[in-house]
């Protein structure tokens, strides 16, 4: 079972934007020493969230790290121009090859904000923008495309990021297993009794290999924080009980024993990725090492 560490860039009154972005170059040499398989940013247009544009700290992140796989979860595709991120992150595989993820969501944003992001940009559908993405990463479209001539830079050629669609349904199947890409789901964007069914992720494994006779990467995505101190941790939950759902808090022994609950009820998934709620870097560093304590055991 693999580990992977969410950071959606929220932080609280006492503290400053940039003080939750140097955390990042903090916990990325303790993750990785750890045996971390992702650090994955969250893209976010709220006003307590640290960053707007993940792909800047990817790139960052990337030179100041050795072997972990980095990447964005996910890029809200509304919001963005295809052929631009195209652009982007073809740059950075081709200067990381094999260690950049991008992921990509439908969320949106506050009316105000779309307005202005989308001020100059069209506003194709979700699945529209989907084609276009990978058929500018793959130069693949039709002759009869008006985009069929655009070339990305071919840094090198044939490759390009892992890419995972995520969602907090099944709705997005068709469109990863069309483009053959991974699937994330998020149980910490809506309430449990809103989570998909226990079966999804063979079903998902199912229908992918019939149709490109390989099976996916598959990940499950929670929020919790895993500390000694459990009355600490339960203080920490609340802060977040109202939008981002905490899972797995408490002690180690008791969010081992949730992750395995869950586990237990989505069989086949490969890997678990955890959007951290410490809101101290000394916290973060200790939930980090407990949860993957926790899952080098099972």
């Amino acid at each position: 079972m693999d580990l992977t560490l969410l950071d959606i860039g929220i932080y609280k009154s006492q503290g400053k934007s940039i003080d939750k972005i140097n955390h990042l170059f903090e916990i990325i040499p303790v993750i990785e020493e750890l045996g971390y398989k992702r650090l994955w940013l969250g893209e976010h247009h709220d006003h307590d969230c640290a960053w707007r544009s993940p792909e800047i700290l990817i790139s960052l992140l990337l030179a100041s790290s050795d072997k972990i796989k980095i990447g964005s979860a996910g890029n809200l595709l509304r919001l963005h121009n295809p052929l631009r991120l195209v652009h982007d992150y073809s740059l950075m595989e081709s200067m990381f090859p094999g260690r950049v993820d991008m992921g990509i969501a439908a969320g949106t944003t506050t009316e105000i904000n779309m307005k202005a992001l989308l001020k100059h940009n069209n506003q194709d559908s979700f699945s529209e923008k989907v084609n276009d993405l990978f058929g500018f990463f793959e130069t693949s479209f039709n002759k009869d495309n008006e985009f069929h001539t655009i070339q990305t830079p071919p840094y090198i050629k044939g490759l390009k990021p892992d890419m995972w669609f995520l969602s907090t349904s099944n709705s997005k199947f068709e469109l990863a297993i069309n483009n053959e890409a991974n699937y994330a789901w998020s149980l910490f964007h809506t309430p449990k009794s809103t989570w998909p069914n226990g079966d999804s992720v063979l079903i998902f494994e199912e229908l992918y290999y019939k149709a490109n006779n390989k099976l996916p990467e598959t990940a499950l995505a929670i929020s919790g924080i895993c500390l000694e101190d459990k009355s600490r941790a339960e203080s920490i939950k609340k802060l977040f009980k109202d939008n981002l759902h905490p899972t797995i808090v408490g002690s180690k022994e008791e969010c081992s024993d949730q992750i395995n609950n869950l586990l237990q009820k989505y069989k086949g998934v490969k890997e678990l990725v955890i959007c951290d709620l410490s809101l101290e870097i000394e916290e973060k560093k200790e939930s980090c090492k407990l949860f993957k304590e926790i899952v080098n055991d099972i």
